[in-house]
């Protein structure tokens, strides 16, 4: 029970958004506990993973979604990109969410490469 809880606290502080954000809340309020003063913070859930030697299983995790959610996408973009520009990638930070979370935001530019002898 103890393990699921922790999964289920971990996959609502770090959210994988279908947009390709991704979302990092610092403290959550788990099930039930709305009225109290309880919940869970980051820290305290990568805490607890970590003494239950858990945290390197999630971070397998962690890592592959965001491989195939974020950057697979990201990079198959490129294919339709014209072979005479190049791609600026930007990662954002937006912060101030309601919800108390920050948002990661990755976003592509192309940009024209120089020609040579044209300065």
């Amino acid at each position: 029970v103890l393990i699921t809880r922790l999964e289920e606290a971990m996959s609502a502080l770090v959210v994988f958004e279908k947009s390709g954000s991704v979302v990092v809340r610092q403290h959550i309020y788990l099930e039930d506990d709305r009225s109290g003063s309880s919940g869970a913070s980051l820290k305290e859930v990568w805490q607890a993973l970590s003494v239950l030697e858990l945290r390197s299983r999630r971070v397998d995790q962690l890592a592959e979604t965001m491989r195939s959610e974020v950057l697979k996408p990201m990079f198959a973009s490129f294919r339709h990109v014209d072979p005479n520009c190049r791609v600026e990638i930007e990662a954002r930070l937006v912060t101030s969410n309601a919800d108390g979370g920050t948002t990661f935001m990755w976003s592509k530019k192309e940009v024209k490469k120089p020609v040579p002898g044209n300065n």
